[in-house]
């Protein structure tokens, strides 16, 4: 794949929405795709960490200039950075948990998670609708997106939750598969109620937190936290947890 980005995506999100955000494409990883082989019987595998690093380092032939993500894709990014020392590494709408735990009040109640999970069951799309919009990025689900890079062992897995084939027309709504949708949505729920990086310990390169002020997914003060245990630099946008949708150019 020579010198490429590897840039972790969101949940439910396609991670082709980061793509305008390099000067060269990156080689995307879709969260949704790796969620089910993190989770098991809706526990989080110990070793999640070190799968997700392993995922990181087939895919860029150990050739990894940068490592970036958002949102969900920030933890799992900062687990690969942690083990595998990239150049740099770049945040956007961090949070080292998404759920509050002991010392770390700035997450969610677990009991949210549970609920979208149960409402996942019942009306995926009306969720997936609510969790965009909260993000401010705009319907439908951007999964109707131009892949920006070749196939990979993860975009191609049969059990994305997003259509196959990005920028063929379809979107979650028209995709005909609910059930092929909420499986990995449902793990990745469970991902983000019991994945953890606290205490954080700092990374061993350079790194750049992003954070929108108005984020309503991850608290802006859970992005300046993990910067300052991971010893990071902070930048804050104008914008919510989507701030850099309609920006180009963040990353080189």
């Amino acid at each position: 794949m020579g010198d490429r980005w590897i840039a972790f995506g969101g949940w439910a999100v396609s991670p082709a929405v980061l793509t305008p955000l390099f000067r060269d494409p990156p080689l995307l990883i879709d969260v949704n795709e790796i969620a089910p082989s993190l989770v098991r019987n809706g526990r989080l595998r110990p070793d999640w960490e070190t799968v997700v690093a392993d995922h990181v380092k087939v895919l860029s032939n150990d050739r990894l200039p940068g490592i970036a993500g958002w949102s969900t894709g920030s933890i799992m990014a900062y687990a690969a950075a942690q083990r595998l020392k990239p150049k740099v590494a770049m945040f956007l709408g961090a949070t080292p948990s998404f759920c509050r735990r002991p010392g770390f009040p700035y997450g969610w109640k677990p009991a949210a998670l549970k609920a979208m999970r149960e409402k996942l069951e019942t009306d995926p799309h009306g969720i997936l609708h609510a969790f965009c919009e909260r993000c401010g990025i705009a319907l439908p689900l951007p999964a109707t997106l131009p892949a920006a890079s070749p196939p990979n062992p993860l975009s191609t897995s049969p059990r994305s939750p997003l259509p196959r084939g990005e920028g063929n027309g379809k979107t979650i709504e028209n995709s005909g598969n609910t059930e092929a949708i909420k499986r990995p949505l449902i793990d990745g729920l469970h991902f983000l109620e019991q994945a953890s990086l606290i205490p954080v310990a700092p990374l061993p390169c350079p790194s750049l937190f992003m954070h929108g002020r108005e984020d309503a997914i991850v608290p802006f003060q859970a992005g300046k936290m993990f910067a300052d245990a991971a010893g990071g630099r902070f930048l804050e946008y104008d914008g919510g947890h989507g701030f850099f949708v309609g920006r180009e150019g963040f990353f080189y």
